[in-house]
């Protein structure tokens, strides 16, 4: 059984990777199975939590970096299938935080819906496509597992959704609340801790409520980009894709992305890609000097740009390279689909 699973991961990885060639003729299922291919589609155990407390170190002085480990894998493996023609610009997948923001309530000079609005028009005007997670509710400090209170989405807030969804702006579903259920910025998650149970009920509830503003999202981003990996089924049975930041290197530990994993696609972003709009431009700038014709995950916090001229015009930037995220749902949902013959095992 665990075989087979790893088998077909592996088959839909392929297909993930090579899914604008499949989609023009230009390579044939039977052709992704090489060495280089499977080795850069290999769906990996999580860490223990010794080894993941080790990557982030790694990681941090700069000795495990996403370029020299998922990008030369996967370049790897199309340069083996694609010869020069593997090469090109990347196809970033942006992410710009959450709306309403969690502190929306605290601090809303600086968070609230005017703020993103003004962010959204540059974003707007610059081209740049994006996702934005939405939560049904804003919490009364939600950084704290010991406040209590919350209140439903507000007019004006639903208004700028319904805004956003014109514009063609991707909604992301990212939990109830956002409250964690435990103290320190490190462990922060509204999730992590819940039985199986508790998270279905939490995210029927979510579902539901953001079904009431008519958002139905088929991509899932886990508050504080944590959450438990055994709940990793349960999420998967709903969402088409799950994407979380770097701060998914402390419970999961580090990997390739995206890959499937089992129903769904796990989509990692790690730092340089996640982290200040300059600091993901320098990011994709490198990646485009190097032909990554990848689909790469990009993150920042849109509540840290749209006071920084900087910043806004770093993040408009990215517009460059910024792929619409139903392009990457189609091929996601292409490569579900096993074509006739399935792809040989012979290297």
């Amino acid at each position: 059984m665990a075989q087979d699973l790893s088998r077909r991961n592996s088959e839909r990885s392929r297909r993930l990777l090579f899914s604008p060639e499949l989609a023009a003729g230009a390579v044939r299922p039977s052709q992704l199975a090489r060495v280089e291919v499977r080795e850069a589609t290999r769906t990996r155990h999580v860490p223990s939590l010794l080894s993941r407390r080790l990557q982030r170190r790694l990681m941090a002085g700069g000795s495990l970096r996403f370029e020299r480990e998922t990008v030369e894998r996967a370049m790897a493996a199309r340069r083996a299938v694609l010869g020069d023609a593997a090469a090109g610009p990347p196809r970033l997948l942006v992410r710009a935080g959450a709306f309403p923001h969690p502190l929306a309530d605290d601090d809303p000079e600086r968070h609230g819906t005017a703020r993103f609005a003004a962010f959204h028009r540059a974003m707007l005007d610059a081209g740049l496509r994006y996702l934005v997670a939405v939560t049904p509710r804003v919490s009364h400090r939600p950084g704290d597992p010991k406040a209590e209170g919350w209140r439903p989405l507000r007019d004006d807030e639903l208004e700028l959704l319904a805004q956003l969804r014109h514009d063609g702006v991707m909604f992301a579903a990212h939990g109830l609340d956002h409250r964690t259920r435990r103290r320190g910025e490190a462990r922060r998650s509204e999730l992590a801790g819940l039985s199986r149970r508790k998270l279905a009920e939490r995210l029927d509830l979510a579902a539901e409520e953001l079904a009431a503003a008519a958002i139905r999202p088929t991509v899932f981003v886990p508050p504080y980009d944590r959450f438990d990996w055994s709940q990793w089924d349960e999420l998967a049975r709903r969402y088409e894709v799950v994407a979380a930041g770097h701060g998914s290197l402390d419970a999961l530990g580090y990997h390739d992305g995206p890959l499937w994993r089992g129903d769904a696609v796990w989509m990692p972003t790690y730092a340089p890609l996640d982290g200040p709009p300059a600091q993901v431009l320098e990011a994709a700038r490198a990646l485009d000097a190097a032909g990554a014709a990848l689909w790469v995950g990009a993150a920042f916090d849109w509540s840290r740009a749209v006071d920084d001229p900087g910043a806004l015009a770093a993040a408009g930037a990215l517009a460059r390279w910024s792929t619409p995220w139903e392009a990457f749902l189609e091929a996601v949902r292409a490569s579900a689909s096993e074509p006739g013959g399935g792809i040989s095992s012979r290297p």
